[in-house]
């Protein structure tokens, strides 16, 4: 689970790492350690592999070490968090609960073929197949799928292993077998990319999906961040420390999506009933939201968390052309 600092090439690397060496030691302890502490752990752990791979060059190997180590070691934080507030342990980590509906609500019944980039543990890739769907997933934690695949077989006897994938996304290169494919879905992903590295994503979006394909992206804005590990003690509205190592507003990240090539972008929102049921996705939505959201820079930050979490300020929709 550690790497060894010998393994990283640039000086400043090195004496970042050299920062980061008590928190590595500290691995081991989860299982000790209260509540109040794994959070405290978190937030030490979160900031400090976040500056050093911001330091880090893009594409260079000291980056993906560190990615690489600060993934293996994430899943095993938040699992050891879980247990301690009795939450679902495996089975949702790194998903959207419920994915397989909006999907069915909101495309095309033909549109059958999904990529779920960020997997986590494939949870949702299951639930789409098991929906009809011919879903795949790929994830940067290689323990995080070895353990969706092992659920699966345990709990559904399904076995999955040929629709997951652990790889960097950016350097994935398919199946040659694989077809491009009708929707990619990405939940909770670009915050966590370097920001030199977001136009890169979404040029491989791009190139996996089918013409007319569709870009789900799900994002946590960054007015109502941060909402990484910093968020523990920095207020609302501050720029995230940890491992969101950049999150956008709706309009920063329009503007990304456009650059790289999406056209067609639509965004949900939320009615204000009881129900809380979604709207379908509509260009209206999303031109509104993009108007009125410098806004809520003026709203207090707990009822501005509350409204733009209401209205799905977090989701966006774009078409490949």
């Amino acid at each position: 689970m550690q790497a060894s600092v010998g393994k990283y090439k640039k000086k400043a690397i090195y004496f970042k790492l050299m920062e980061i060496m008590e928190v590595r030691s500290r691995v081991t302890e989860f299982s000790r350690l209260t509540l109040s502490e794994l959070r405290e752990f978190h937030y030490q752990f979160e900031i400090a592999f976040a500056s050093a791979i911001k330091q880090a060059g893009k594409g260079s190997s000291d980056r993906a070490a560190l990615v690489a180590e600060a993934y293996t070691i994430l899943p095993s934080l938040l699992l050891e968090m879980r247990k301690r507030q009795n939450v679902n342990q495996l089975d949702s980590l790194g998903a959207t609960i419920g994915t397989h509906k909006f999907l069915m609500r909101w495309f095309s019944k033909n549109a059958t073929r999904v990529l779920d980039v960020g997997c986590g543990t494939g949870y949702n890739v299951l639930n789409l197949l098991q929906s009809g769907y011919d879903a795949y997933g790929i994830d940067v934690s290689e323990s995080m799928i070895l353990n969706g695949i092992k659920r699966a077989h345990e709990l559904y006897n399904r076995d999955i292993s040929g629709h997951l994938f652990a790889a960097n996304f950016i350097n994935w290169r398919p199946p040659k077998d694989l077809d491009l494919f009708d929707i990619v879905w990405t939940n909770d992903v670009i915050e966590h990319l370097p920001e030199d590295e977001a136009p890169d994503f979404l040029s491989k979006v791009l190139s996996l999906l089918k013409p007319k394909g569709n870009l789900v992206l799900i994002t946590p804005n960054s007015l109502v961040g941060p909402s990484d590990a910093s968020g523990i003690k920095q207020p609302i509205g501050s720029r995230s420390r940890g491992l969101h190592l950049r999150e956008y507003s709706l309009n920063e990240l329009s503007t990304l999506l456009l650059d790289a090539g999406f056209t067609n972008l639509v965004s949900p929102i939320m009615s204000i009933n009881k129900f809380g049921f979604d709207l379908k996705p509509k260009w209206i939505y999303w031109k509104i939201k993009i108007l009125i959201e410098p806004l809520f820079n003026f709203i207090p930050g707990r009822l501005r968390k509350y409204l733009m979490i209401r209205l799905q300020y977090s989701t966006l929709i774009a078409q490949k052309p």
